[in-house]
């Protein structure tokens, strides 16, 4: 199983990744058209259109996972009915994101005609290929054709790069560049998932439903909002808040340096992403064999997944200044000063091993209101932490609200005894908590020494990384090698 998981994540990533390093490359030449306002623009945009897709799918995505592996034999019959009320649900939720984005910039600096280009590149594709996007993707990677998915993030990404080049540098764009480059790279995955889910799998969407069966599927799917919610007030409410106070406590400057340092992050958190994509069925799988050491199988790959975040997170950490100076070399507007919030960014995603180990285990066994208490209390506490903490602290308020409500939603599911009760093993999770925080302020400090005692510093934490792994990690490694049919 390790050589499955890691061989298609890397290839998830490289698929993904290869594009985004191109991109990275272009930083230095396209950094110099670019302006904190132009970041400012396009996160906050974001912002808003993550918040409004919490509800793009009502949930339903644990409903196409579960039926998959719960009803393997007719799940087709399944999808097809809720891809049809999903498909006729997006046109409604199209209008309210058209609708939110046109009352949030109408009174901005944005000319209208750039406004009114921005909602027909976003609102396209969300009304068009994107329910048949995420829907064919998750089939690929259930039924383990990764390849297939590989094949379509390639692609996606060498298209986003090449428009993102010929749009911010050659036409001069500027924010305008980063809403065509989405636009181009979801159109082509809508429309390559759309054509493998309708006529490769035939998959056929059925829109005349009965409203008792809608009102089972959103009984179980419903509650599911407040959590997946939760992902976006993690992700996207502190931009949204920071937004708010441009006109007292922050500048758009400071928020567009929040959002390329944001940006970075999330780069780091997107092979978690990928390693997630490649799990999460094989997890399922290990719930369905009923096998007595399942759940130990998947809490030795859980430490050793987190073992490699948290050390990737600390050497991206600190050498954040160095980067961010070749990033940005031709950049007069300050971006590379970025850096200063990267760094508890980058640790606050450590935090999915742990978080997919519970969460995994309590939507298959369908008790998605227990997951209530995890989501909502992030959620919350993370826009309280913000909306009291920003006038006062500014952008660093942002920063370690985000770090920590991340790291909650990590270990919650392990600590509540309503969720706990579902997990057959204990994770030991507020060591870690306690572990990863007094590194983040470590590494705050040496971030701005020289070269040299970094260079110490990175050798020093590899050797006990090393050395950890061939003492401890032998044992995890075994463990995980006797799972087979992978």
């Amino acid at each position: 199983m390790l050589r499955f998981i890691f061989k298609n994540s890397l290839l998830y990533t490289f698929a993904s990744q290869v594009p985004m390093f191109a991109n990275l490359a272009l930083y230095p030449i396209i950094s110099e058209f670019l302006t904190p306002y132009d970041y400012f623009v396009y996160g906050t945009a974001m912002g808003y259109i993550g918040l409004l897709g919490m509800i793009g799918e009502l949930g339903m995505s644990a409903l196409f996972q579960n039926t998959f592996f719960k009803r393997r034999r007719f799940f087709k019959l399944y999808w097809g009915q809720y891809l049809g009320f999903l498909m006729i649900y997006r046109l409604f939720h199209g209008g309210l994101v058209v609708l939110t984005l046109w009352l949030m910039f109408r009174n901005d600096d944005i000319p209208q005609e750039h406004l009114q280009l921005i909602l027909v590149l976003v609102v396209i594709p969300m009304v068009t290929f994107d329910v048949a996007r995420g829907i064919g993707m998750r089939l690929m990677q259930f039924n383990h054709r990764h390849r297939l998915v590989h094949i379509s993030s390639f692609i996606a990404g060498v298209l986003a790069v090449v428009t993102s080049f010929i749009t911010i540098y050659e036409l001069r764009l500027g924010y305008l560049g980063f809403f065509i480059s989405n636009f181009v790279s979801f159109m082509f995955q809508g429309l390559y998932f759309a054509v493998l889910l309708f006529a490769v799998e035939k998959v056929r969407p059925v829109f005349r439903l009965r409203g008792k069966r809608i009102r089972g599927w959103l009984s179980f799917s419903l509650p599911l909002i407040p959590h997946k919610f939760s992902e976006y007030l993690l992700s996207s409410s502190d931009r949204v808040i920071l937004d708010q106070y441009t006109d007292s406590s922050v500048s758009t400057t400071g928020v567009g340096l929040y959002n390329v340092a944001y940006n970075f992050a999330s780069y780091f958190n997107h092979f978690s992403t990928q390693v997630n994509m490649v799990v999460t069925p094989i997890y399922f799988s290990l719930f369905e064999s009923g096998r007595e050491d399942a759940h130990r199988l998947i809490r030795s790959f859980t430490y050793l997944w987190l073992g490699f975040n948290f050390t990737v997170a600390c050497l991206a950490g600190l050498w954040s200044k160095e980067v961010f100076a070749v990033f940005f070399i031709n950049n007069d507007t300050g971006l590379k000063d970025a850096y200063v919030y990267v760094i508890f960014l980058f640790l606050a995603f450590c935090y999915r091993p742990l978080y997919v180990a519970s969460v995994d285990f309590i939507i298959y066994n369908e008790k998605t209101v227990s997951l209530l208490k995890i989501s909502t209390i992030a959620g919350v506490l993370n826009v309280v932490l913000n909306i009291a903490l920003v006038p006062f602290f500014g952008i660093e308020a942002a920063v370690f609200s985000t770090f920590l409500c991340y790291m909650y939603i990590g270990i919650a599911g392990h600590l509540f005894p309503d969720t706990r009760k579902y997990l057959p093993v204990r994770y030991h999770v507020l060591p870690i908590f306690l572990v990863i925080v007094l590194t983040g302020f470590g590494l705050r400090y040496a971030v701005e020494w020289e070269s040299l005692p970094k260079l110490i510093l990175s050798g020093f934490f590899i050797s006990i990384v090393t050395i950890t792994s061939l003492t401890k990690g032998r044992k995890l490694l075994g463990h995980i090698r006797s799972i087979k049919n992978f």
